[in-house]
């Protein structure tokens, strides 16, 4: 019973058996793409993202199933968690026009993460500007950070304001831009923003 296989599957990928889950995913027929799905996802959280991939593109010769929104999902994790930026991008940039999959808000959290991690904080800045629905501060966040390690003050400066006009409620990216009016002498913006934020009741 493939609901069965998949329900033992998920409990050995959440103890870390991965070889057990795998062996369960040989051994079991009639695979829809719930269980699919969930051999990627596991293995991307284990690690093992090489393999992710390779399931992945077993499904796409399954001519009876498409991947979807969490297969997608699963494959961008791999890619992040394992540092493949080429192969990540190329999934995303393709999901939507190959696989008929839409992009939604944890597709661009990912893939932007991703970029972020690799130092490309130009580039993941560009895709967050493309999104055609308003970001949440899950996409931004990972772009001021990487900006802030990697020096970059006048981007983390753009994308902190952003984050203060679409989620005012959210103290990161008010403490971020005072520290770097602070750095650049712009004393009178960091009292004015220790203003807002106490107006806001936030630490």
């Amino acid at each position: 019973d493939t609901a069965v296989a998949t329900s033992l599957m998920e409990m050995y990928f959440k103890t870390g058996s991965v070889d057990s889950a795998m062996g369960v995913f040989a051994t079991t027929d009639g695979k829809d793409l719930i269980f699919w799905n969930t051999v990627i996802m596991g293995l991307a959280r284990n690690s093992r993202a090489v393999e992710s991939l390779a399931v992945f593109n077993q499904l796409l010769m399954n001519r009876g199933l498409k991947p979807d929104r969490v297969t997608v999902m699963g494959i961008l994790v791999a890619c992040c968690y394992a540092g493949f930026v080429n192969e990540g991008i190329q999934i995303f940039s393709s999901m939507e026009k190959t696989h008929g999959v839409d992009p939604g808000n944890e597709h661009y959290a990912c893939i932007i993460e991703l970029v972020c991690r690799a130092g490309m904080i130009n580039e993941a800045k560009d895709i967050a500007d493309k999104i055609p629905f308003e970001p949440s501060s899950h996409i931004w966040e990972p772009i001021l950070s990487a900006s802030l390690d990697l020096g970059d003050t006048r981007l983390a400066e753009t994308v902190a304001k952003i984050m203060i006009e679409s989620e005012p409620k959210s103290s990161f990216p008010y403490l971020v831009l005072i520290k770097l009016y602070e750095m650049t002498w712009r004393w009178e913006n960091s009292v004015k923003l220790r203003y807002t934020m106490n107006e806001h009741k936030l630490k």
